[in-house]
């Protein structure tokens, strides 16, 4: 590619070195200083446009490997993530609309308060004694919620957070930062989840060792019926199998014992994955 240079000529320049210029030559020898000043092209923006492709191509790679991941092509996966958006989105508004009603309530409560002589200027002393309070409060908070997941088999903070998006009470998986502010703040969703957590817990105490033993084994003579030959298999199977919207029987990664503890302390799955077993099975058979 030709370099295009920006010059000034004198007005007694030749025909011939208006030609030399204006073919992109470089100035002939001989030339005398301050004759003509020569501009370097600006090559910022060429160096910005491969930036931004090498990006792209690099966005493009992980957008890939993650859909081979899921087991799903990348336009599935393009609209699994417009939809969690979508549902972060109508999540985050909903709060919003929560905190300007509770910013009403405040505005009502400190209203009064002027009124009675209690919106007093507190002193720094006072206003640290508050602060470790509330985070005392949303510790407690999370504490107890935490024991009732661990309770009901769940083991992490994300287990957790699927959890609440398959009962309907998140309606896209959110980050823990967001999880935890919207758990702290909400009282409505704090109370639907606990309330969630109670009853698998109290399922899981419900059935005995040996029935849980039992359902695993059936599963697993049903899987083997439809060409699976270990567990491995079939949470594979599982992570690559949807029960409704966006989400997975199982989540990438899960382990074979975590897989166990989520086909008995949730029938809804245990139905669905017994489902697709019986229907390839019986194309096998």
């Amino acid at each position: 590619m030709r370099a295009h240079w920006v010059v000034t000529l004198e007005p007694t320049s030749s025909l011939e070195e208006i030609r030399r210029v204006a073919a992109g030559e470089i100035l002939y020898l001989g030339q005398r200083k301050g004759e003509y000043e020569i501009e370097s092209p600006d090559m910022s923006k060429q160096v910005e446009d491969e930036r931004e492709v090498v990006t792209q191509e690099e966005l493009e790679e992980e957008e890939k490997k993650e859909a081979e991941e899921r087991g799903i092509s990348v336009e599935e996966l393009r609209e699994m993530k417009k939809t969690e958006e979508a549902a972060t989105e109508e999540t985050e508004k909903e709060n919003l609309k929560k905190d300007f009603e509770e910013s009403k309530v405040r505005e009502a409560q400190l209203k009064k308060d002027h009124e009675e002589g209690k919106d007093k200027i507190k002193s720094y002393k006072e206003s640290k004694a508050i602060h470790k309070k509330k985070v005392e409060e949303e510790n407690e908070i999370l504490q107890d919620i935490s024991e009732k997941a661990q309770n009901a088999g769940i083991i992490s903070f994300e287990k957790l957070v699927d959890f609440a998006v398959d009962q309907g009470i998140f309606k896209t998986k959110l980050s823990e930062h967001l999880a935890t502010r919207i758990l702290v703040t909400n009282k409505d969703i704090r109370e639907r989840l606990s309330k969630a957590l109670e009853e698998i817990s109290e399922s899981k105490k419900g059935m005995p060792k040996e029935d849980k033993e039992k359902l695993l084994t059936n599963l697993f003579s049903l899987a083997q019926k439809a060409g699976f030959k270990d567990w491995k298999e079939i949470v594979g199977e599982g992570c690559r199998t949807r029960i409704k919207d966006e989400n997975y029987i199982f989540d990438i990664p899960t382990t074979v014992e975590e897989a166990k503890e989520i086909l008995i302390n949730d029938p809804e799955r245990l139905r669905k994955i017994e489902k697709i077993f019986t229907a390839m099975a019986k194309a096998i058979s």
